[in-house]
């Protein structure tokens, strides 16, 4: 594969993976160089200086241009939006910058890069699913046959979730919104569930979704509770809450942040 072959590649490889394009010019200034010259590159022109060349292998982490290999876009273009997240967001034309909202009163503070590098630095960070939340998904993500994070939010306060995707619906808007993204933390022990917090539920009756989690009341008075039950309760007033037996949870998710754009 030829310089003006992968790079064509390459770029629809961004697409793909941000679900928007990035042009010669957005591409150019990330590698901080001449629009012109990339766009010789782009016609199959390989550079004739030694900065020029060790800038382009170093950018798509390539070993040589004069060879390139046929699955070198897909691999450079995954490295490459990566490497481009500046928080949550991957370029000011390539994706929309995004609110991370943490969920819960004890949250740690934001650690600064230096910080953060100094504390995990072989974490990657946690899966960012561009596909709804799902019972199938929820089951599946980890296999990477079948779902390909977009990239990975490196956010030391979400260390112990699982996965970041969408939601759908409006049951709980506007806490969160239709498309927002809602990060996952699996709940192992179910003994120890924090009634008023967000969590994400799969029952074994083929219920999928995403509400509040409070007790049932049996008398509310006397603060009698059902220990068997839960009420799964929506944001949205218009939907009535409904009450789940315990034991028909298959997954249980604790929704402890959003990820929101505008």
């Amino acid at each position: 594969m030829d310089i003006g072959s992968f790079l064509s590649a390459f770029k629809s490889k961004i697409k793909s993976l941000t679900g928007k394009a990035i042009s010669s010019e957005r591409l150019a200034e990330l590698m901080d160089i001449n629009a012109e010259k990339l766009r010789g590159w782009e016609k199959g022109s390989l550079p004739r200086k030694e900065d020029d060349r060790s800038k382009l292998k170093l950018f798509f982490h390539l070993k040589n241009l004069d060879n390139i290999p046929k699955d070198a876009p897909a691999t450079s273009a995954k490295k490459v939006v990566e490497q481009l997240q500046e928080k949550l967001w991957i370029g000011k034309a390539v994706v929309s910058k995004k609110e991370v909202i943490a969920l819960g009163k004890k949250i740690p503070m934001r650690l600064d890069e230096q910080e953060f590098a100094e504390a995990f630095p072989d974490w990657k960070g946690i899966p960012v699913y561009n596909v709804p939340v799902s019972a199938g998904f929820v089951k599946h993500y980890q296999d990477e046959n079948t779902y390909e994070p977009i990239y990975h939010l490196r956010d030391p306060r979400f260390k112990d979730c699982n996965f970041a995707a969408i939601i759908t619906g409006d049951s709980m808007h506007s806490e969160i919104r239709h498309g927002d993204y809602v990060v996952c933390q699996e709940v192992i022990d179910r003994s120890f569930i924090v009634y008023g917090d967000i969590y994400y539920v799969v029952a074994k009756n083929g219920l999928e979704t995403c509400k509040y989690i409070n007790a049932y009341v049996l008398d509310a008075k006397n603060r009698i509770y059902d220990e068997d039950r839960i009420l799964l309760v929506p944001k949205n007033e218009n939907i009535t809450p409904s009450p789940l037996r315990k034991d028909m949870i298959d997954r249980l998710y604790k929704v402890k942040g959003i990820i929101r754009g505008y």
